[in-house]
């Protein structure tokens, strides 16, 4: 599987595969979660999404992509805080097909070695708390050390500020 896994900087040409990575990552992981009216009021512009913790960004910092035969199958986004010393990982999905594959964890290594040669002393990755995407930043060695609340529209669900120390 990894043989032919390339994980590089996204370029624009790559946007409407990361749109699509995104969004089937939504439908199938977050089903349980949202109603697909939700997801599709989302992804069509027609519902906002809000999270408690997204104020204290800066600046996005880079994505990278992970891509197989010429397909984007994932993808991870960071950015810097206002405070100037932390970062956050500000989105991450693998399609479903991929999980358990390894893709997640080459993306978030490559992530992860940028912020750290960049200078930053950690990470923050935020995660809803009813997502499976909670047992992976446990796995990795992240900490849980904050709460938080995502809207969909009208509905808030609990979300989960994860920390990783460099």
């Amino acid at each position: 599987m990894s043989d032919n896994l390339i994980i590089r900087e996204a370029i624009p040409f790559d946007r409407s595969q990361i749109l699509c990575v995104n969004r089937t990552a939504w439908e199938q992981c977050y089903g349980h979660i949202f109603s697909q009216q939700e997801i599709k009021g989302l992804f069509n512009n027609v519902l906002r999404q809000q999270g408690s913790w997204v104020y204290d960004r800066d600046q996005h910092l880079g994505t990278w992509v992970a891509e197989m035969d010429n397909r984007v199958i994932g993808f991870i986004g960071t950015g810097n805080l206002l405070n100037g010393y932390e970062a956050e990982i500000t989105t991450f999905y693998v399609l479903p097909a991929y999980h358990g594959r390894r893709v997640g964890q080459r993306l978030w290594y490559q992530a992860l070695g940028c912020l750290q040669q960049a200078g930053y002393g950690g990470i923050w990755v935020w995660a809803l708390k009813k997502a499976s995407a909670c047992h992976f930043y446990e796995h990795q060695g992240c900490v849980a050390r904050a709460t938080g609340c995502y809207a969909v529209g009208k509905h808030q669900e609990t979300a989960i500020g994860y920390w990783y120390d460099f």
